[in-house]
């Protein structure tokens, strides 16, 4: 069961299907409180609601019409469940109790469709069983659930894997794309699976490819930045030149990032001097004097750079940033060795390399 996202990860132009519209007639019984069904147009940064329907006497019935395979799901407010708009009446229940030998293992399931919706609907019930997983692993820390995180996507990924000649990619790319890394993703990026032309692919191939930009393996990109005081710095002042360098991607007002900083500053006094390690902060701010002010506050002795342009500045387009905390830690030769590394998985992956 998919939740519905609140807000973007980042804004691209909208896309719509060229192909002739068909209709679509999803109807059903609920057995909740659900007082009405909604019909969404599904995209990795947004969704649209198309229709909905008000639950009466526990049934509902939407129908309209919509472009051919378009990528809709139906639901409530919270979850909805996917499907392909092929022109065949689907049928389903919402919590719905087990009977006539059916096992209710996720609280919307189609109960009648086209072949290729029943199997999404599988698809999507082994999916909310691997997620729900989580709940009944022994998480005794942030490490812990980090690794137990790490471990449900990549289950959620192996699905993906299985099922490439379905729309099953199409619909849930969007939940592991970043957390997974590239290369792990590049087989659910083929261009003669049935999913990859389609319009609502066009976001995830653009993050995908954005995501390249920091694949492991490749050389460091350079770029151009200042410094607190003004001065102009290339990125090759410091990487490609004997030490371990670690990018760290932050802003003065990215909480996430203010709440890793205790970590780096460890780290930093652990390695630096000591070791071939150096911190390049890159701060995505706009404002000087709030740029200046967080380090100061906050105690930073690494170099600081930035260009005052938050995504659209020079590193950040050129490592492909669209959400921070980030960082990118090179080896003395200035190639990708490792990226995103936060916290205790940081602490321990640069223990590996200096120690």
């Amino acid at each position: 069961m998919k939740r519905l996202f609140t807000s973007l990860i980042f804004s691209l132009a909208a896309l719509s299907l060229t192909a002739q519209d068909v209709e679509y007639s999803v109807s059903g019984e609920v057995f909740n409180d659900t007082e009405w069904v909604y019909l969404y147009k599904v995209r990795f940064s947004e969704m649209e609601v198309l229709d909905s329907m008000e639950v009466i006497d526990g049934h509902f019935n939407v129908q309209g019409v919509a472009p051919k395979d378009e990528l809709l799901g139906v639901g409530n407010q919270d979850v909805y469940l996917p499907f392909v708009n092929d022109g065949v009446p689907i049928r389903m229940v919402i919590d719905g109790p087990a009977s006539e030998g059916r096992i209710i293992t996720a609280p919307f399931l189609f109960v009648e469709a086209s072949e290729q919706n029943m199997k999404l609907c599988a698809i999507d019930t082994t999916i909310t069983n691997i997620s729900r997983s989580l709940e009944d692993m022994d998480v005794v820390d942030e490490a812990t659930f980090e690794q137990a995180m790490t471990t449900v996507i990549y289950r959620e990924l192996n699905v993906l894997l299985e099922n490439k000649e379905t729309m099953a990619p199409l619909i849930y790319l969007r939940d592991v794309i970043d957390e997974v890394d590239y290369e792990s993703l590049a087989p659910l990026m083929d261009s003669t699976t049935v999913y990859y032309h389609h319009p609502a692919m066009a976001e995830i191939i653009e993050y995908y490819q954005t995501k390249g930009k920091t694949r492991l393996g490749i050389t460091y990109h350079d770029a151009l930045l200042g410094d607190l005081y003004g001065r102009n710095h290339r990125l090759s002042e410091y990487c490609g030149r004997g030490n371990y360098v670690l990018l760290d991607f932050w802003a003065s007002w990215c909480t996430p990032c203010l709440r890793e900083m205790p970590n780096l500053i460890n780290l930093y006094r652990k390695y630096r001097g000591k070791k071939n390690f150096e911190i390049i902060g890159i701060s995505l701010d706009n404002s000087s004097r709030s740029w200046t002010a967080a380090v100061q506050r906050l105690g930073l002795q690494w170099p600081q750079l930035s260009d005052l342009k938050v995504r659209e500045g020079e590193a950040a387009q050129a490592y492909g940033i669209v959400n921070i905390p980030s960082n990118v830690l090179l080896d003395p030769d200035g190639i990708i060795i490792a990226t995103n590394l936060m916290g205790e998985n940081l602490a321990r992956f640069l223990e590996n390399v200096l120690e």
